[in-house]
Formats: C-alpha cells, structure tokens, sequence
C-alpha cells in the first residue's frame, strides 16, 4: 500500500530541487480547504498555471532589464483611437500576433511624444504572453556593441546571433541617428539574417520610411535594408503627437552606466 505524502515533505522537496514555485504553489494550495475535494489533475494544473506566470513574469522582467524600460508598458495602458493613429481594428490585428508569426514587420513611426516606445514594448510584452521569445533594443547602441573595438570578437559575434536568432526583435529609435558605411553594412547584415530565418520585425522612428535615407551613408547597402524592412508583408502604424499629459507617451529609459558615449566626428 502506497503511504501519502504529506503536504510539508512534499513543500521541502520542491525546495530543496529549486522549485520555490511550485513550492509555494504548493503550500497555497493545501492551505485552501476548498481543495480537499478536488482530485490530482485539479492540483496539477493548479502548478503548472503558477509555474507558466513565473515563468513569463520571469521573462518579461528580463525584457524590461534588457531594453532599459519600466515594465509598465503594455497594450492595456497604450490609449489607442483614430486621433493617435491606430484604430479598434488596427490594435486587435496587433494584438493577436499573427504577424509575428508568420514572420512579418511592423514599422511604427511618429514625432515625439506619440508614444512610439510605449507600444514597441506592449507588442514584446505581448509577444511574450503568446510564447515568443523577444528582445528590444535601442538602435544606436545596438550598432556600438556590435562594432566597439573594445569587445572581444567572440562577444561581438555571440551578441550578433542573439539578435538574429531573437523570436522577435524589436529596434527602436531605427533611422534616427546617421549610420556610416560600416554601421550600414552591420544593419543589412542582421536584416539579411533574420529575413532568411523568417524572424519578425518591429522598428520604431521618428521619420517616416521617405525620411531614411539621411540616416544610411551607403546607397546599395540601404536599399538592401529598406527592401528587408518595407518589403512583403510590413505593416504601417503612423501614431500622432500625443497631449504630454498622456503618460504613455513618456517614456524614462533606463541607461547603462557602462556604455560609452557616441562618438561624433567633427567637421573638416
């Protein structure tokens, strides 16, 4: 005859194998005298639904760090309408991440303060939420990492296929700041790579796609580019200037104290 578990063996073993989760699922569970009733495949989805929300809350907390963003951000908070640029049907299309899947971009550009930022990370957020692993970075550092001389080749190369191989990768700030050849080149080369694998896209910018080529110094190579970023299936999203007393147009970025400041090349 099989002697039951007892409730406090079996919340020392779940802590003892790392499992603080299901430990504490656990103990919530059995102090619940609800739950008397209820058989084993009731517990169990009770643990794997605690497990699934730590785990989630776990990768949401690592995009957040990741992209320096409060992680407030989320399509619930992003106050959308015609007046802003993106309607009912535009959001539930969003939303439901079949873009994503199917491996297509989703270009959102707008001035300041139309909350561009804000609802790059709500689409990683909800990405997320759906399974898909996702990265945001901010373009201008992005390129710095991937071209310092100061960061070993391997790291360099270990950071590249991070971001090419990223379920979803989200650039903000994309053609905001002028790129030089070598920069260019980097950018189509991530493009290149992701376009091959099928990956989706989201890149947010204050310009609009006929403004970019101010910041692309290399015609062929920015071609290249705008063909990966516009072409096939891309989805527009024209936000406008927001009231500054919307607080999900302001965003406070986090910043790392450890990246060096751009360099900016003097005029001959």
């Amino acid at each position: 005859m099989n002697t039951p578990i007892r409730s406090t063996d079996l919340f020392r073993d779940l802590s003892a194998a790392r499992l603080p989760t299901l430990a504490r699922a656990w103990e919530v569970w059995t102090a619940d005298p609800r739950h008397a009733k209820q058989g084993p495949e009731a517990c169990l989805r009770f643990l794997l639904d605690a497990h699934l929300q730590a785990r989630d809350h776990t990768k949401l907390e690592a995009f957040f760090r990741q992209a320096g963003l409060p992680s407030h951000f989320a399509l619930a908070t992003f106050e959308h309408g015609l007046r802003v640029g993106v309607d009912d049907l535009c959001m539930a299309h969003l939303r439901a991440m079949s873009w994503a899947r199917a491996g297509q971009t989703v270009v959102i550009t707008g001035p300041t303060l139309s909350g561009k930022t804000h609802l790059a990370a709500a689409l990683g957020r909800e990405a997320i939420a759906h399974g898909i692993r996702s990265t945001m970075v901010q373009a201008p550092a992005m390129l710095e990492r991937l071209l310092d001389p100061d960061v070993s080749t391997v790291e360099r190369k270990r950071h590249f296929k991070q971001l090419s191989r990223a379920e979803l990768l989200i650039i903000d700030d994309f053609a905001t700041e002028p790129a030089g050849d070598e920069e260019t080149v980097q950018f189509r080369r991530l493009l290149d790579e992701r376009t091959r694998r099928g990956l989706p896209l989201v890149v947010t910018s204050i310009h609009g796609p006929d403004e970019w080529d101010k910041a692309f110094a290399e015609v062929a190579t920015r071609e290249g580019i705008y063909a990966r970023v516009l072409g096939g299936a891309c989805h527009q999203v024209a936000l406008r200037r927001r009231q500054r007393s919307n607080g999900s147009a302001h965003v406070t970025r986090v910043t790392n104290p450890a990246r060096k400041p751009r360099k900016v090349k003097e005029a001959a």
